[in-house]
């Protein structure tokens, strides 16, 4: 399947390079937030309002692939906190590498939110590593 994707993409390249035209950039999510502190992600887990263990939240495995025994996807993501506790920036680390899961899977992780990350009695901005992975 991986081998198909490539050659997918790989097909929309001489597409767009025999048509003359380049892809237009696309735009930039932010990655990092600025005086964000990196802490560990035990500590992260630590301040999480959000339920992931149950859906919408926690990300699945996706459908095409659910069927499948014995099929796993991971992936890691770079998730930086506002002060506020809402998802900020994301920053893929390593992809699911299926289709879009890691679109689907970085929208669930907007959603969730945080408690305040305190440091002298004020809320600072954090950033944490977040595993994803999920077996069928």
């Amino acid at each position: 399947m991986i081998l198909r994707a490539r050659l997918f993409l790989l097909a929309s390249l001489v597409v767009c390079a025999c048509a003359g035209k380049s892809q237009p950039p696309q735009p930039s999510l932010p990655t990092q937030l600025a005086g964000a502190k990196n802490i560990s992600t035990h500590e992260a887990l630590a301040l999480l309002e959000t339920d992931v263990r149950q859906p919408p939240n926690r990300p699945e495995m996706p459908d095409d692939l659910a069927a499948r025994p014995g099929m796993a996807l991971w992936a890691m993501y770079m998730v930086c906190v506002r002060e506020d506790g809402q998802v900020g920036a994301l920053r893929i680390v390593r992809g699911a590498q299926w289709y879009d899961t890691d679109d689907t899977w970085i929208g669930q992780i907007r959603k969730w939110r945080f408690k305040p990350y305190l440091r002298d009695g004020q809320a600072r901005p954090f950033c944490y590593p977040q595993a994803i992975q999920v077996r069928s």
